[in-house]
C-alpha cells in the first residue's frame, strides 16, 4: 500500500517528468527545423561536448552564417594553444567520436557515439588500461576501463564498468549502487544476496575486481563482507554522463571565453602544458594545510627576460583560489612574483622545468583548488584545478595523497609556513601523479596518516599495516614491500608523516602504477591511495622552482 509520502514521491516525479518531457519535446521541435549538416552537428557531434547554455544558444539562432560563426568559435574556445596552426582540441575530438562510431555499437551503422562506451569514449578518451572478462563462469560478459587524470573535475583515479544484461544487448554501463552484483551475475543464485555475489566474483576473477563492484573509485573504503555499494560511484557516473556541464568545465570555458573577447592579450593555455600536485596536512591541534606544486612539463615552456645590461628576470601574477562543492569562494590569494637571476643561476635552471610550490590554510572540508598562472613577459595563462580533501581532526584511520620527493638531502627552513616543509625540514616534491624516473631511481614518497587523536601511552604496542604495490600497466611485472608503523608515533593530534624509499633496480622502463595501503590490522579499517610515475632509459627534465608563499 502506497502511504501519502510515497504518493506524494510519486506525484512529484510525475510532475518533474511531464516539465522535462515538454523541455526536451520544445528542444527537439528546434532542432528538427535545422538545416541537415546543423542538426548532425549538435546531435551527433559534439552533443558530449556542448553545454546546455551552448545548445540553447545555437538553437537560438536564425542564420547559416550566425551559427557558422557559433562553431567556429565554439572550437575556439575550446583550442588549448590559440596560437598553434591546428586545433588540438577539435582534432581529437573528432578522432574519438570516429572512433567510437567504428568499434562500438552495430557493425556499419555508424552509432557507437549513441552507446555507453561510446560515451565514456568520447567524454574522456581512451582509458589508460581495459580489462575485459568475457568467458567467465559464473559472470556477464564485463570490461572494466580504468582512468587515470581525464580531467579536473574528476578524481585523480577510477574505473568504470560495462556489462552486457543479455547476449542480444549492448554493454551499458555498471552502477554499483542501483544494479549491484548480483546484476553481474548470469544465474539466479545470488538474487539480493550481495555477498554471495561479490564471493563469486571473487572465484571467477580477483579480490580487486569484486571491490569494483562495490566502488568505482580505487581509495574509498568498502566492506566486503557485507558488500555494501557506494553511493559515491553513482556521484561519478553522473558527473561522467553531465561532464560538459561541470562548473569545473564551465568556468575554464568562460575563462577562454573572456580572454578571446577581452581587450587584453593573455592567452590562456590548455593543462597539457602543465601539472598540478596538492596535498593536505594536518598540522596540529585545529591546524591544516593545502601544499601544492604548479609545475611546467617542459623547460621551453616558461620564459625569461632579459635586460639591456644582460641581467635575466622572470614576473609572474599567481592567483590561488579555494572553492567550496558549490563553487564558492572561501579563500583567494593573488601575487606579483618577479626576480632577478644572477649568471650562475642562469645557468643552473638552463634546462630544467619551472615550477611554484605555495601554501594555504584551510579548515576540514571538501574544496576545489584553483591556480592561475600568468608569465606577465608573454601574457601567457596557464590553469589548474584539482579536488582536495582537508579532513577532519577527528577522523577515522585516512591518509592523505601521496607525493614523489626528489632524491637529494632535504634542506632546513625555520619557515614553518613555507609549503612542504614539516618540522623545519623543506623538502622538494617531484609532484603526486605522473612523474618520470630513469631506471634506478628510488621512489622516494611521502604522505601523512590520519586517525583520532589518542595519547600515545595509549596506543603502545599497537601498529599499522603499510603495503606498497607497483605494478605495470601492460605487462605481469610487479613488486611489493610492506612496512608496519608504530601507532605510538603519532602526535597527540593523531597525525603521521610517513616517508618510505622503494628501489626500482629490478624494474624495466614502462608505465607503472603504485597503490598504497593502510590497514588497521584490529579493525581491518583500510585507506588507500593510487597514483602512476613512468620510468624511462631518457634524460628526464629536473625542476626549480621559487615560493608563492615568501615575502
Amino acid at each position: 500500500m502506497l502511504t501519502l509520502r510515497s504518493k506524494f514521491a510519486l506525484i512529484l516525479v510525475s510532475v518533474v517528468f511531464s516539465l522535462v518531457s515538454v523541455e526536451v519535446k520544445a528542444a527537439s521541435t528546434k532542432t528538427s527545423q535545422l538545416p541537415e549538416v546543423y542538426r548532425h552537428w549538435v546531435n551527433e557531434e559534439v552533443n558530449y561536448l556542448i553545454t546546455d547554455a551552448e545548445r540553447d544558444a545555437f538553437l537560438q539562432l536564425t542564420t547559416n552564417q550566425d551559427r557558422d560563426t557559433f562553431i567556429d568559435n565554439f572550437w575556439k574556445i575550446r583550442n588549448p594553444d590559440p596560437t598553434a596552426p591546428a586545433n588540438e582540441a577539435k582534432d581529437e575530438h573528432y578522432r574519438r567520436l570516429a572512433y567510437a562510431n567504428e568499434q562500438f555499437g552495430f557493425r556499419g551503422a555508424n552509432n557507437g557515439w549513441r552507446t555507453d562506451r561510446g560515451m565514456v569514449y568520447i567524454t574522456l578518451g581512451a582509458p589508460k588500461q581495459i580489462g575485459r572478462y568475457l568467458n567467465t563462469k559464473y559472470l556477464r560478459q564485463m570490461e572494466i576501463w580504468f582512468y587515470q587524470s581525464p580531467g579536473p573535475a574528476l578524481p585523480s583515479y577510477f574505473s568504470v564498468i560495462f556489462f552486457k544484461p543479455s547476449p542480444a544487448e549492448d554493454f551499458r554501463l555498471y552502477s554499483p549502487y542501483s544494479d549491484r552484483p548480483e546484476k553481474l551475475i548470469t544465474s539466479n543464485t545470488a538474487v539480493n544476496d550481495q555477498p554471495r555475489a561479490v564471493r563469486m566474483i571473487q572465484q571467477d576473477t580477483n579480490d580487486e575486481v569484486a571491490r569494483l563492484t562495490l566502488s568505482l573509485l580505487p581509495d574509498e573504503p568498502v566492506d566486503m563482507h557485507e558488500a555494501y555499494p557506494s553511493l559515491q560511484s553513482d556521484v561519478l557516473l553522473s558527473n561522467i554522463r553531465n561532464y560538459r556541464n561541470l562548473p569545473e568545465n564551465r568556468r575554464l570555458l568562460e575563462q577562454r571565453k573572456s580572454l578571446l573577447e577581452g581587450v587584453t592579450h593573455r592567452i590562456l593555455l590548455g593543462e597539457q602544458f602543465s601539472a598540478m600536485d596538492v596535498l593536505a596536512t594536518r598540522d596540529g591541534e585545529n591546524k591544516a594545510s593545502v601544499h601544492y606544486l604548479f609545475r611546467f612539463l617542459n623547460p621551453q615552456d616558461f620564459a625569461l627576460a632579459k635586460q639591456p645590461d644582460g641581467r635575466f628576470y622572470y614576473s609572474i601574477g599567481l592567483t590561488a583560489t579555494l572553492l567550496d562543492p558549490a563553487g564558492k569562494v572561501v579563500h583567494e590569494n593573488n601575487r606579483d612574483l618577479s626576480d632577478y637571476l644572477s649568471a650562475a643561476q642562469v645557468d643552473e635552471v638552463q634546462g630544467k622545468c619551472f615550477g611554484v610550490e605555495g601554501r594555504v590554510s584551510a579548515a576540514p572540508g571538501q574544496y576545489q583548488l584553483r591556480v592561475v598562472f600568468t608569465n606577465q613577459l608573454t601574457k601567457q595563462s596557464f590553469t589548474q584545478t584539482r579536488p582536495i580533501i582537508v579532513p577532519e581532526f577527528h577522523h577515522a584511520l585516512s591518509m592523505s595523497q601521496v607525493l614523489f620527493l626528489a632524491t637529494e638531502n632535504p634542506k632546513r627552513d625555520s619557515d614553518a609556513a613555507s609549503p612542504f616543509t614539516f618540522s623545519g625540514i623543506k623538502l622538494s616534491p617531484l609532484g603526486s601523479d605522473n612523474i618520470a624516473i630513469k631506471p634506478g631511481t628510488p621512489l622516494r614518497l611521502l604522505f601523512q596518516v590520519w586517525e583520532d587523536p589518542a595519547s600515545p601511552a595509549s596506543l603502545e604496542a599497537k601498529k599499522l599495516d603499510v603495503m606498497y604495490i607497483v605494478g605495470h600497466l601492460s605487462s605481469s611485472v610487479r613488486k611489493q614491500e610492506e612496512q608496519t608503523l608504530e601507532r605510538s608515533s603519532f602526535d597527540p593530534n593523531g597525525n603521521l608523516l610517513v616517508g618510505r624509499d622503494i628501489s626500482t633496480t629490478d624494474l624495466p622502463p614502462g608505465n607503472y602504477r603504485l597503490v598504497v595501503r593502510v590497514t588497521d590490522p584490529e579493525t581491518h579499517e583500510t585507506s588507500t591511495q593510487a597514483l602512476g610515475f613512468q620510468i624511462i632509459d631518457a634524460d628526464v627534465f629536473r625542476m626549480w622552482t621559487i615560493n608563492a608563499t615568501g615575502n
